[in-house]
C-alpha cells in the first residue's frame, strides 16, 4: 500500500504529464529508511516517508516526476561504466530543467544549473566531466608543484599560488 502522498503526486503528474504519470502507475513504490529522501534503481522508487511527508504537495509531485523520468529515460542503465557522481549530477540537472520549463520549481537543494536545459543528458555528462578533470589536472599541478610543461616550478616563501 503507498501512502496518500505518492497516491496524491501520482495523480497530479498524470495531470500535467499523462505520459509520466501512466509511467508512475506501472512502477513499484517502497517506503523506507535506508534512503535520505527518495530515489530510483531503475525500476523501483523507494522513499524516506519522514522526508516525503515533510514536502509540500507541489513539492512531492516534483520529486515524483523526477524519478519517474530517471526511470522513463533509463538513466540507470545508461550510466553504467561513467562517473556515478558526474552522471548522477548531469541526469538531475538536465531533468530539473526540463521540469522548470515545463513552470515547477525545483525542490529546495535540487541541483540549478540552468545551462543544462540546452543538452541531454549524455552531453551534459560529457561538458561536467571536462570540467571535472581540468580542475583535477589544475589541482594536480599544483600540488605536484608543476607548470603546464611539466617543470617544476619553483615557489618563494610569501608567494600566491592562483
Amino acid at each position: 500500500m503507498i501512502s496518500e502522498h505518492i497516491a496524491a503526486a501520482k495523480k497530479d503528474m498524470l495531470s500535467r504529464y499523462p505520459f509520466f504519470g501512466s509511467l508512475a502507475a506501472s512502477v513499484e513504490y517502497v517506503e523506507t529508511t535506508e534512503v535520505r529522501t527518495i530515489g530510483s534503481n531503475g525500476k523501483t522508487i523507494f522513499y524516506n516517508p519522514g522526508y516525503f511527508d515533510m514536502l509540500t504537495d507541489e513539492e512531492r509531485t516534483f520529486a515524483l516526476t523526477h524519478e519517474i523520468c530517471h526511470i522513463a529515460f533509463d538513466h540507470i542503465r545508461r550510466g553504467r561504466g561513467k562517473d556515478p557522481e558526474i552522471w548522477k549530477n548531469a541526469t538531475d540537472a538536465v531533468i530539473n530543467q526540463l521540469l522548470k520549463r515545463d513552470g515547477m520549481k525545483i525542490i529546495p537543494g535540487g541541483i540549478d544549473y540552468p545551462e543544462a536545459i540546452e543538452y541531454d543528458a549524455d552531453t551534459y555528462y560529457e561538458i561536467l566531466l571536462a570540467e571535472k578533470l581540468e580542475i583535477e589536472l589544475m589541482e594536480g599541478q599544483l600540488e605536484g608543484n608543476q607548470t603546464e610543461s611539466g617543470n617544476e616550478a619553483v615557489f618563494e616563501e610569501g608567494d600566491e599560488i592562483l
